[in-house]
């Protein structure tokens, strides 16, 4: 059975999933880091699309990383060069933010290339796995500051929960792997077997791309930022007024009670699918028992915070407002976010490590083993 299933170049089969969670991210970027950035993005594009145009498969696979590479340079030198008055740490930190997100588009666009696959398998396989689970936590990040810009701070956490459960629906549920294939069956058993061979092979373990750890830590962060968010937020009035706890339970049980009713939701939950349906009740009854106990909370006014109100366009202007660090809310997100991108680099690397672990090479060529 271990000989069954191989690896097999194909066209990368969830751009439109991957492009809703890292198209956000680059219009943040651009919004972000002003003309200059936007001037880098735009011909880095032109010139991989002509190269494309043109058969030459080189130059576009160069541009696919060049473009990346020096829309973070640019960026980093937008930020570092202007007279903000943001802390250092911030924008070291946003910076940081920016480069992991443009490596995973450098990852996307290296998947869309034949002869990148062929060549490299292990890499692909790699590259694939990393686009897909870092994707969503990386977009949390850059979605959160993004979303500051355009909405009330104090309404922040809600529309982020809205994001991340989309985003959890495309990208944290089991995914098939676009390199796998199966061995073709016998030219006698080869007619009217197609849909269950295609159906058997969409079932094994080892044809997802994500582990179940992966699976797990997508939906934490789904589940705990929005909650997190909105303590760091109303940190000081959080214990002050019960509609604040009513709130950060309503972000946190939200998400919870989206994740436990979506279908294959709780797919990373080991044990099979009775310990995945029993965690599925648990969590439906939490989310029962919190909204019963917090709905007799008195409805007291929120308290509004005292910062300056500004437009949008003025939030962007990094060289004169640096409105993202301003207030001292979006300082503690900025923290938060912080410890968000630290875990997701280390989980990114122990999982690709540990997603690698699966294969085993064939004169270069990896082969997907079956669990049982």
């Amino acid at each position: 059975m271990s000989g069954a299933t191989r690896y097999a170049p194909n066209d990368f089969a969830y751009n439109g999933r991957v492009a809703a969670a890292l198209v956000p991210c680059l219009a943040t970027i651009g919004l972000l880091g002003g003309r200059s950035v936007i001037t880098v993005m735009a011909l880095g594009s032109i010139a991989g699309y002509m190269c494309d145009i043109m058969q030459y498969r080189d130059g576009a696979y160069t541009a696919s990383w060049l473009t990346p590479f020096a829309t973070a340079c640019t960026f980093s030198i937008t930020v570092f060069s202007t007279s903000s008055s943001a802390a250092l740490w911030a924008q070291i930190c946003l910076v940081l933010a920016v480069i992991f997100i443009m490596a995973l588009c450098a990852m996307w666009a290296s998947l869309q290339f034949k002869h990148f696959q062929m060549h490299n398998p292990a890499v692909a396989l790699a590259f694939e796995h990393l686009v897909i689970t870092a994707s969503l936590p990386a977009a949390a990040v850059m979605d959160t500051i993004g979303l500051s810009l355009f909405v009330d701070v104090s309404d922040l956490p809600y529309y982020l929960a809205v994001v991340l459960c989309v985003m959890y629906g495309y990208l944290g549920r089991p995914l098939r792997s676009s390199f796998y294939a199966t061995r073709a069956p016998a030219p006698a058993a080869a007619a009217g077997s197609s849909s269950k061979t295609a159906a058997a092979a969409a079932s094994l373990p080892a044809a997802r791309v994500q582990l179940r750890r992966d699976g797990a830590l997508m939906a934490l962060t789904t589940v705990a930022l929005p909650p997190l968010v909105y303590t760091a937020i109303h940190l000081e009035l959080l214990f002050k007024h019960p509609v604040h706890v009513y709130s950060v339970l309503l972000c946190g049980y939200v998400p919870m009670l989206v994740v436990a009713l979506m279908p294959q939701g709780m797919w990373w939950v080991p044990g099979g699918p009775g310990v995945a349906k029993s965690m599925q009740t648990i969590m439906l009854v939490s989310v029962h028992a919190s909204r019963t106990h917090t709905h007799i909370c008195p409805h007291t006014p929120t308290p509004k915070h005292t910062h300056t109100q500004t437009t949008w366009y003025q939030r962007i202007q990094l060289p004169e407002e640096a409105q993202l660090c301003s207030q001292p809310c979006m300082r503690r997100v900025f923290v938060l976010l912080n410890c968000v991108c630290v875990c997701v680099c280390v989980c990114a690397g122990v999982s690709v490590v540990r997603y690698s672990s699966r294969f085993r090479g064939s004169r270069g060529v990896p082969r997907i083993r079956s669990v049982h």
